[in-house]
């Protein structure tokens, strides 16, 4: 069996009590495989292999659409419905799309009502690594958020998920799962776009996105750009003592 997520951000649960641990976060019209059922709690399973708990208000039923989907990927974006009402949904939410023009696209929310967005056209980039950091940019400022993965709230590794997803490329949901030692590198070879991973007693807490030249955007109680360099004047000692190793990302790219 199959539901989708109806709110902007469904928060995700490591038991079957809102008095649990939130461990993720699903999105508006993402459709989840549901493993159990508990009093008014569903078992899931994401398209990441992320297995949690969500409370049944955040889900209805999966309404077939064979539509193109439109990726969101501004910080904020404001749905307008046919009634007149107003939804605010983060980076990274994708819907079927309805009709779009040059200024605006309508799209179908998953209960079936049909809501209009202005968009602003920009350049392609042709170039991932920068896609990935312009992406990664639009979260400046975002507050932490322990199981978080939207310009509502993140965690390290839920923005380095989602950023990497904007792109097309599908990276597990925790930091030490994202690490894959055969592409280990080091950090002074670290380009932008890569990642770098950091440690406590060798084991990886913490993750962030190399901006090139030993600086990194990460969220560290918010999303920041900081740098690994000692002469650099937004150097993060503290950090530094951290840095466990470099991953190069040019294999997926």
């Amino acid at each position: 069996m199959q539901k989708t997520v109806r709110t902007p951000v469904a928060n995700l649960y490591r038991t079957h009590t809102f008095m649990s641990d939130q461990v993720s976060q699903a999105l508006m019209g993402e459709v989840v495989d549901v493993l159990d059922k508990f009093e008014s709690w569903y078992k899931i399973h994401q398209w990441d292999g992320y297995e949690s708990w969500i409370h049944n208000f955040y889900l209805m039923d999966v309404v077939d659409s064979s539509a193109d989907t439109y990726y969101f990927d501004r910080h904020t974006s404001q749905i307008i419905c046919e009634d007149g009402k107003e939804i605010y949904i983060p980076f990274g939410v994708a819907l079927p799309v309805e009709e779009m023009s040059g200024d605006f696209v309508k799209v179908k929310l998953p209960w079936g009502e049909i809501g209009k967005c202005i968009i602003s056209s920009h350049p392609l980039n042709d170039d991932l690594a920068d896609c990935i950091i312009a992406n990664a940019r639009k979260f400046n400022g975002v507050q932490y958020q322990w199981g978080g993965v939207t310009t509502f709230g993140c965690d390290c590794s839920g923005f380095v998920q989602t950023i990497f997803k904007s792109v097309g490329i599908k990276l597990p949901r925790d930091s030490h799962e994202q690490f894959d030692e055969k592409m280990r590198i080091k950090l002074e070879d670290a380009v932008h776009g890569d990642l770098l991973f950091f440690a406590d007693k060798d084991k990886i807490d913490h993750v962030g996105i190399s901006l090139g030249d030993s600086r990194i955007i990460h969220c560290s109680g918010f999303v920041r750009e900081e740098s690994l360099a000692s002469l650099d004047k937004v150097f993060n000692k503290s950090l530094l003592g951290k840095f466990y190793m470099a991953m190069s990302m040019k294999a997926l790219r």
